[in-house]
């Protein structure tokens, strides 16, 4: 099996629909380019998220990216946290539309690419 195309979104601190959407429509912008098969949403550092973000980047963006060619979505989030909760709910939404696996630490994410 060929190693999957990856791009990384990492986030820092509070993040609002109107920061987050320009930044995902781009990558999909370069996706549409470039061959990506995984998206590694890395929020280890993030502090808060808008409601409604959550529910765009679920409804919306992932649908764009699966016809682009997304097949797994990798979250990273040190257990407990903020971020770990985003994807407890992102990993409700989408676990049936692609392969999402939930990570606490980006030497994980690594390692599951290494063995694909």
């Amino acid at each position: 099996m060929s190693a999957p195309h990856v791009i990384v979104a990492e986030w820092h601190g509070y993040s609002t629909k109107t920061q987050v959407e320009p930044v995902m429509n781009w990558i999909a912008e370069w996706c549409e380019k470039n061959t990506c098969t995984t998206l590694v949403n890395d929020c280890s550092n993030i502090k808060s998220v808008w409601f409604d973000t959550i529910e765009w980047f679920s409804r919306i963006w992932v649908q764009k990216m699966k016809q682009l060619g997304l097949q797994n979505f990798i979250h990273v989030a040190n257990p407990g946290s903020f971020g770990d909760r985003i994807g407890e709910r992102l990993q409700s939404m989408l676990s049936d539309q692609v392969q999402f696996l939930r990570v606490g630490l980006r030497a994980d994410v690594m390692n599951w690419l290494e063995n694909r």
